[in-house]
């Protein structure tokens, strides 16, 4: 009988980096500038009224020798070149880090994945999701949402594991208001 091997995987946003992205909550943002690469951004410059943030994903590898997506979000006071401007004054009614918890199995392999797959921006009429993509690039699909209807932005989110899994195990979804 063949031993079994799990992994546990974890990529989440940490603390500090949660407490820059609530700092744009309630603010106004006078500018979101994006890196376009077809259609994807590898950045996103937000410019607001209490801090300018850099959004990237910074893919990682992890113990099954594969690369995850992973938010990075820093404060940042120069604005990086290459970037698409966005003018905009919209202020900001609430932030979403959309966290996902998924579990599957192949062969004799485990995996047991938490993962921050999407930031969202909400304003007052329209919802800005950022999706971390699967991908080498650290690619972000940018997603602009008119409806608070959930099942476009979940299609848009389920696609997510497709690179991984097409069998998940469990999974379970979490919205977490910053």
């Amino acid at each position: 009988m063949e031993e079994s091997h799990a992994y546990s995987i974890n990529t989440e946003i940490d603390a500090n980096q949660t407490a820059l992205l609530s700092k744009v909550n309630g603010a106004t943002i006078t500018k979101m500038s994006f890196e376009e690469v077809g259609e994807f951004v590898l950045s996103v410059l937000i410019e607001s009224t209490t801090v300018n943030l850099l959004i990237i994903n910074n893919p990682v590898e992890e113990a099954d020798e594969d690369e995850y997506p992973k938010f990075e979000i820093k404060s940042v006071n120069d604005q990086p070149q290459n970037l698409e401007e966005e003018v905009m004054v919209k202020i900001v009614e609430g932030v979403e880090v959309i966290r996902d918890k998924i579990t599957w199995q192949n062969d004799n392999l485990n995996w047991d994945v938490r993962s921050d797959i999407a930031i969202k921006i909400k304003f007052k009429e329209e919802q800005i999701c950022l999706i971390a993509h699967d991908s080498l690039a650290g690619f972000i699909k940018k997603e602009f949402i008119k409806s608070e209807d959930r099942k476009e932005e979940d299609l848009l989110l389920d696609q997510f594991w497709s690179m991984k899994t097409d069998l998940p195990q469990s999974h379970e979804r979490e919205r977490i208001m910053v």
